[in-house]
């Protein structure tokens, strides 16, 4: 199944990059630019298609989206070749150009493809050790927002709609009118659109598309984002870039945790994308560019902007934590360099800072008292630090998992004070400095102050840990690469001492050679000793939050725990068996009523069990039906509640699924979704027995049960 899995990332990545890449290249951009920003273009292609194709009855598929998005930007692409021809016309540099100085400069142009290759490679493979290792091709995470995920993707794949604006785990018109839940609304649904080109294209289960979407974004589109990213921000020092492949993926708030808690699967995909937006905006303030270089800048940056609305909204707020510190750098330059500052160039700068600083405050307040996010502004998750363990978890890259990262803090640190002697990077010292004290607000303050500064991302520490910890990727790049100076020039020193004073026959060339092995050499041995720390023995970790649920070990634990069936797991192996007979024994379109905290809400998306609930929280409340409501609570009081019984005929329910019926063995915990809340929710399915009347036992082991109604 691997072969399946890396052929599902491979044909990921080309409905990824090749239609955005064939228009960016057609409007002028470099082939870097083009490839890198090319996630951008195509997902904005997608999702337009998903929104209009059911309103105009056009079932959705791989090859409805496919054909139109390659066929038109193909056409579009050769066109813009045949008038680059014909007119001569000059491609826009973005303000990249060729390094010219150092060992760097040597690769002359093709220092930005080996370097991007560089980043990929690194992405791979990091990538591979990490996650693909650890999980089974088609293992899924079961955690809470996972259920809405696969289900979500699933839906799309079955009903041919794709909307944002239709997502729900009752896609098709038959499940819809039974939904014990009814409605749906708009969802950030790209990875969703994504996984389902995937399923559609190639047959691959649902959980075996998503994990190839994950190991995509993570090992390719995020890496070669960050490094496009890079390139701009160290323009005049292009040597710290190649620094950052090695730091992107260090951290474990970000990517890693992602993966494990929620899963949060859209703020992943969207925060891979965010330092190439990032870049966009960058480089419309880059010397030297003329106004042809700053337009596509801004078209493309708009672009990332309108596509982050069906990947993860917060991630425009995240980004303008990222930039808002640079734009009140440049707005302080501009205002410092008009001429009634003239001599006093740093009072202009203060004020222009100030000013900005205060422009973007009034913008956030603004979005914070918008009508249309009161409900993500207003949600509430519990804190569950002190300040002071906050700060301490932010300052050594805890974060939510207590795993400190020791060798990562130092690169940050180092890097950090960096920017205090070079001012024109001390706007990344202060994004990551925001983002760090967002964070502290967000894990460990009450009250409306953290709605404020924090609601945009529902105030879900992880979330902003995950973007401060990318936040921090330039630092520890530059912390890195001041190391590698360091050990160059005692590399240097070496040489010098044992070649002695003396020159070779052959003159200094010769000196200078044996040198540049040494620099070398010393250069690789601290990016080696970073890895090996960072990456194995430096992650120590200290015992995981009880209430997120991971045990206490590694970044690999973390993952694994997470993608693991053995016992016990919510939807374990032998669940996951039962349900498979349970597919043989009813027929495919019969309705299983269930509980879905016991992992029975998974069997709906990755075992194609039809049950009625797969939804796992807010019922009780206005919007659940009477016929849900009495079957959740009086269902084994069906043979005496003509109530009951007429609300099982309403929605068509013929059996009831159990997968952990009883009070269990201690010798074998159980495990459930948090929601489940000791099953006070659903009493009356909960109370059903083999002796229950109105049911007759059709499967049955240790504690799984597959009953028929016999009442109704």
């Amino acid at each position: 199944m691997w072969e399946l899995f890396f052929a599902s990332v491979a044909v990921g990545a080309v409905f990824l990059y090749v239609p955005g890449a064939l228009v960016i290249r057609a409007l002028g951009a470099p082939r870097i630019v083009s490839f890198v920003c090319a996630p951008f273009v195509s997902i904005a292609a997608y999702t337009l298609l998903s929104i209009i194709y059911p309103s105009v009855g056009v079932f959705c598929s791989w090859a409805s989206f496919a054909i139109p998005v390659f066929g038109v930007f193909a056409v579009v692409y050769a066109i813009s070749c045949v008038l680059q021809r014909k007119c001569s016309v000059r491609f826009v540099s973005f303000g990249i150009e060729a390094p010219r100085h150092g060992v760097v400069g040597r690769l002359g142009p093709r220092f930005d493809g080996v370097c991007l290759a560089w980043y990929i490679a690194v992405g791979i493979a990091v990538t591979t050790v990490f996650f693909a290792q650890n999980i089974s091709p088609d293992s899924f995470a079961q955690e809470f927002d996972n259920v809405h995920h696969l289900g979500v993707t699933k839906g799309y794949v079955d009903s041919g709609n794709w909307s944002p604006f239709a997502s729900t785990l009752y896609a098709m018109q038959e499940d819809a009118s039974i939904n014990p839940l009814p409605g749906s609304g708009f969802y950030p649904s790209a990875w969703n659109c994504l996984s389902a080109l995937l399923v559609s294209a190639l047959d691959v289960p649902v959980a075996l598309a998503g994990n190839a979407v994950n190991y995509l974004f993570i090992a390719v589109v995020l890496p070669a984002s960050t490094f496009l990213f890079m390139r701009a921000v160290f323009r005049k020092r292009p040597s710290v870039v190649p620094f950052g492949a090695l730091c992107v993926l260090g951290g474990t708030a970000f990517p890693w945790l992602l993966l494990a808690y929620g899963p949060l699967y859209p703020n992943l995909i969207s925060f891979c994308l965010l330092p190439a937006a990032a870049f966009c905006f960058v480089s419309l303030f880059a010397e030297g560019v003329g106004v042809a270089e700053r337009m596509a800048s801004a078209l493309l940056f708009a672009v990332s902007l309108a596509g982050f609305a069906f990947v993860q909204p917060n991630a425009v707020f995240s980004l303008g934590v990222l930039l808002a510190p640079f734009c009140v750098y440049r707005v302080g330059l501009a205002v410092g360099g008009l001429s009634v500052f003239r001599r006093r160039r740093a009072l202009g700068m203060v004020l222009g800072g100030l000013v900005a600083a205060g422009l973007i405050a009034v913008v956030w307040y603004a979005c914070f008292k918008a009508p249309f996010l009161q409900s993500v502004v207003s949600h509430e998750w519990p804190t569950f630090k002190t300040f002071k363990e906050s700060f301490l978890d932010a300052l050594l890259f805890g974060f939510d998992l207590g795993s400190m990262r020791v060798a990562l803090t130092v690169l940050v640190a180092l890097g950090g004070v960096f920017t205090l002697f070079k001012r024109e990077y001390l706007w990344l010292s202060c994004s990551y400095a925001l983002a760090c004290a967002l964070y502290m607000v967000d894990a460990s303050l009450d009250g409306w102050v953290r709605h404020l500064l924090v609601g945009f991302w529902y105030t879900d520490s992880p979330r902003v840990a995950a973007f401060a910890t990318l936040f921090a990727a330039p630092l520890a790049a530059m912390g890195l690469w001041l190391a590698a100076q360091g050990a160059m020039l005692a590399g240097r020193s070496v040489a010098r001492l044992v070649g002695g004073r003396a020159r070779p026959k052959r003159g200094w060339g010769a000196s200078a050679s044996a040198m540049g092995v040494a620099s070398f050499c010393a250069a690789f041995v601290a990016a080696a000793a970073f890895c090996w720390i960072n990456y194995g023995v430096g992650a120590v970790d200290r015992e995981l939050p009880p209430q997120r649920g991971f045990p206490s070990g590694s970044l690999v634990d973390m993952v694994s725990c997470s993608y693991n069936d053995v016992a016990p797991a919510v939807y374990d192996e032998e669940e996951r068996a039962f349900v498979g007979e349970v597919r043989k024994a009813v027929p495919s379109d019969s309705l299983i009523l269930n509980v879905p905290d016991d992992g029975s809400a998974f069997a709906y998306a990755v075992d194609d069990l039809r049950v009625y609930y797969r939804y796992l929280r807010t019922y009780g409340g206005d919007d659940e039906t009477e016929e849900s409501r009495l079957i959740r609570t009086r269902l084994d009081h069906v043979a005496s509640d003509a109530k009951v019984r007429e609300a099982v005929r309403e929605v068509g329910g013929e059996y009831v699924l159990l997968l952990d019926q009883g009070p269990g063995d201690p010798s074998s915990p159980r495990r459930y979704l948090f929601t489940y809340e000791d099953g006070r929710n659903w009493m009356g399915i909960l109370g059903i027995t083999d002796d229950t009347p109105g049911f007759e036992v059709v499967l049955a082991e240790k504690d799984m049960r597959l009953y028929r109604i016999t009442a109704a």
